[in-house]
């Protein structure tokens, strides 16, 4: 019985460590997009009519007509588009997966997600900065002349600035390249229009009412939302993967489970036929068949509680192991402690008792028909 349990003990273990590391990585995320845009009050943005990914350009004769609103402090257009950063030998300096992500550089200081960790922000035409995980990754140092494959093709550029947004150097593996306004303008082929219009408040306005104040002065097909809620899809967009490899794991947790539930039910069986002249035994002394059953049933839950809890400390120390993986791997995920939410450790102690039980219920019910005679 002890051995079988280790199939539930593999089987919680991985439905805790897809949830715990779930929830890690959304939590560092929101904290990461929070921290580095906390000088955002308000965004303006074109309105989704399917998706994001269909949303209009705000045009650049917006800009002044935002600036003028009042509680406005400070707003600037952000231009984005795909950068791909090629290493000296050219292959591509990110990883398989994570984007590569181009922005121009905000003018705004209190809207600038980024750090200057070594050398200046770009102003050139020919000026580029990188984040500092890829810039280590391809061993680039301030001075170099790099590829950046954008929309208008490669093209070489100074290396004039490493960066990292906001507390840490990278993006879960996504390469940063940034380049002047004028610049990103050409090569995302996004002159007169912008992506994005950040604005930052003046004390005593709330993003609530400032957004309501720019919403009034933007045309049709262009709305403006608080800098916490633009925080918080950007970071869900970048957590869209948690829910697949969620998934993933889930799915080795139901094959776990699935076959343990056998397991554990060909367990009982053989004990319950072990026992079959002690259970004539104490039904030729009176026990109802079901006191029998209620004590396989306590036996089963006395192990599947065991496991799980065994099964839960794994999944911990599983997603810790994942983490430090995908860092390894360099993913560069941001450090934040393990979030172990209560609702983790409930499911997984329930799944694992759940299955036990089950797996238990058949053998403990054909215990309850041994007749008293069995005993002689």
């Amino acid at each position: 019985l002890f051995l079988t349990s280790i199939a539930i003990v593999l089987g919680v273990g991985f439905v805790v460590a897809a949830f715990v590391l779930g929830d890690t990585i959304t939590k560092t995320f929101d904290d990461v997009f929070s921290n580095a845009n906390q000088g955002v009050a308000v965004s303006v943005r074109g309105k989704a009519v399917v998706s994001d990914l269909d949303r209009k350009p705000v045009p650049a004769s917006l800009l002044p007509k935002v600036q003028a609103v009042d509680g406005v402090a400070q707003a600037d257009g952000t231009v984005a588009g795909s950068a791909v950063i090629l290493k000296s030998n050219g292959d591509p300096a990110g990883l398989d997966g994570p984007p590569s992500l181009g922005f121009s550089w905000p003018q705004a200081s209190d809207l600038n997600p980024f750090r200057i960790l070594d050398g200046r922000a770009p102003v050139a035409a020919d000026d580029v900065v990188v984040d500092k995980t890829t810039a280590d990754r391809a061993k680039f140092a301030v001075g170099d002349m790099i590829t950046v494959v954008t929309a208008v093709g490669p093209a070489k550029y100074r290396l004039v600035g490493i960066v990292g947004f906001g507390d840490t150097n990278n993006l879960a593996g996504a390469t940063i390249a940034s380049f002047s306004p004028q610049t990103a303008g050409r090569v995302f082929e996004s002159q007169g229009r912008f992506v994005t219009i950040d604005v930052s408040s003046q004390p005593g306005v709330t993003q609530e009412e400032l957004a309501k104040r720019v919403q009034a002065v933007l045309p049709s097909g262009y709305e403006a939302v608080t800098g916490q809620q633009s925080a918080e899809e950007t970071s869900r967009q970048f957590t869209q993967f948690v829910d697949i490899f969620r998934n993933f794991l889930l799915g080795f947790a139901f094959i776990a489970l699935f076959v343990g539930s056998f397991i554990i039910y060909n367990a009982f069986k053989i004990t319950v036929a072990q026992r079959n002249r002690q259970v004539g035994l104490l039904r030729a002394v009176g026990a109802s068949g079901g006191q029998i059953v209620r004590s396989v049933l306590i036996e089963a839950f006395v192990i599947g509680a065991v496991a799980s809890v065994i099964g839960v400390l794994f999944g911990i120390v599983m997603a810790a192991g994942l983490r430090a993986l995908f860092n390894a791997v360099g993913a560069s995920l941001p450090s934040t402690t393990l979030q172990v939410l209560p609702r983790s450790v409930i499911f997984g102690l329930a799944v694992g008792v759940l299955v036990t039980l089950f797996s238990a219920f058949g053998p403990a019910w054909r215990s309850s028909r041994v007749p008293p005679i069995a005993a002689l």
